[in-house]
């Protein structure tokens, strides 16, 4: 599973490029593309980044360098089930009445106006959707793959996807449900076949079809929703690089890049050192990465503070920042990154590294994902992503605690995996 999310996140872009070069209309940009060399340019990004991941999977790069059978205590799964699913109706309870989201979903708030409203609850909102409940979710996940399963332990993990799914409601966005399921489908289905891979696409667009018609456009058709998730998979993916890349061919001038770097810090620290508050929206664009994008390629300050945005993703970022070639640079440590996530998720897996697979496959679908998908490489290392791992390590280890161990334990490493006992958790 882990390859196919790569390359479609990776080239989906690319088809956008090209059809915007080939004069298809840019819904982000307000006009008709043409030709100007961004597909070869992006082309190549491509290229380089899936070689370098490529490498760094084949050298084992960030892999342990052995690992010997041995065995593992299994937490009990239904009193972990349990657990999990009080913790994260609590989170659920948090988004709706808290933070507001069921405002969201009864249709009396925007989506944008949401995200910008959150105030004092807006690191809570975060943590919460973007580590503890898909963390949670997926340490649940990884520990099903060494059990004994039974109709009720499939019921007990259904009922935590849709839990976790709720949570992923509350912000109106149509990709934010699955963003929060991805990391236990990449741990439950860690080797799949290309045709069982079709079949979870084709599911994913059935939910997008779904949250769309709930929170976008209700009075539309199932095909023509169809047709414009396929524009913002493909056009809406690649439209903002294809634009970046045409200011930078016309030598247009391009925004500093160094000062985004700084708020890696975090908001409230920054501000506290550099005296810059977001009221001074004017000034607060130019040291966010994803603001400062969608101010370059023309929507009007007032309109991204109320929670305008456009997708960019590494190629945009990599383009401000170094120009070409440099971009490439961009593209090897993007490709590296996405190889290391690789090596320690299946380690951890393969291992019986509960919490480690959990946090791991959590930081490469969101963080990680968010970053090849739109640029701004702080969201890899802020101050906001090691709290939330370090307090989701905490959350992992008292729930471990609470629900108990089984009693059983079950062989791991690389050499009894293909023929590991299961327990009855």
């Amino acid at each position: 599973m882990f390859k196919y999310i790569l390359c479609f996140v990776v080239l989906s872009p690319l088809l956008g490029v090209a059809l915007v070069e080939n004069g298809l209309y840019a819904p982000s940009l307000g006009h008709p593309g043409y030709s100007n060399g961004a597909s070869v340019a992006f082309f190549v990004h491509c290229l380089v980044l899936l070689l370098f991941a490529w490498l760094a999977i084949d050298k084992k790069l960030g892999a342990s360098k052995e690992i010997k059978p041995h065995v593992v205590k299994v937490p009990c799964f239904v009193s972990l089930a349990y657990i999990v699913f009080t913790i994260n109706l609590i989170f659920l309870f948090v988004m709706l009445f808290g933070a507001g989201g069921l405002e969201v979903i009864r249709g009396r708030v925007q989506k944008g106006e949401f995200r910008t409203s959150l105030g004092a609850m807006g690191a809570l909102a975060y943590w919460i959707t973007l580590y503890f409940a898909p963390t949670l979710l997926a340490y649940l996940s990884v520990v099903s793959t060494k059990i004994t399963k039974s109709p009720r332990k499939t019921r007990l993990l259904a009922a935590n996807f849709a839990i976790c799914s709720l949570i992923g409601l509350n912000w109106g966005f149509k990709s934010t449900t699955l963003a929060l399921l991805l990391p236990s489908v990449l741990i439950l289905y860690w080797k799949i076949s290309f045709k069982r891979a079709l079949a979870f696409g084709l599911i994913a667009a059935v939910v997008l079809t779904m949250t769309f018609m709930l929170f976008d456009r209700a009075n539309e058709g199932p095909g023509e929703i169809l047709t414009y998730l396929a524009v913002r998979a493909t056009v809406m993916q690649g439209d903002v690089s294809w634009g970046v890349w045409d200011l930078y061919r016309d030598k247009q001038p391009l925004p500093p890049y160094l000062p985004v770097l700084s708020v890696a810090m975090g908001d409230r620290f920054f501000s506290l050192i550099s005296g810059i508050e977001r009221r001074n929206f004017g000034e607060w664009v130019k040291y966010h990465y994803d603001y400062l994008l969608t101010n370059l390629i023309g929507y009007p300050l007032d309109e991204i503070e109320a929670g305008q945005s456009v997708t960019g993703t590494i190629f945009s970022e990599a383009v401000i920042a170094l120009g070409s070639p440099g971009f490439l640079l961009f593209s090897i440590f993007g490709g590296l990154v996405a190889g290391v996530c690789y090596n320690i998720i299946k380690d951890a897996i393969g291992d019986g590294r509960f919490i480690r697979a959990a946090i791991s496959s959590n930081y490469f679908c969101l963080p990680v994902f968010s970053w090849l998908n739109g640029g701004g490489i702080t969201i890899l290392f802020t101050a906001t992503v090691f709290i939330g791992i370090g307090t989701s390590y905490w959350l992992l280890r008292r729930c471990e605690n609470l629900a108990g161990w089984s009693g059983r334990s079950v062989s791991v490493g690389f050499v009894a995996r293909a023929s590991q006992p299961a327990t009855k958790g």
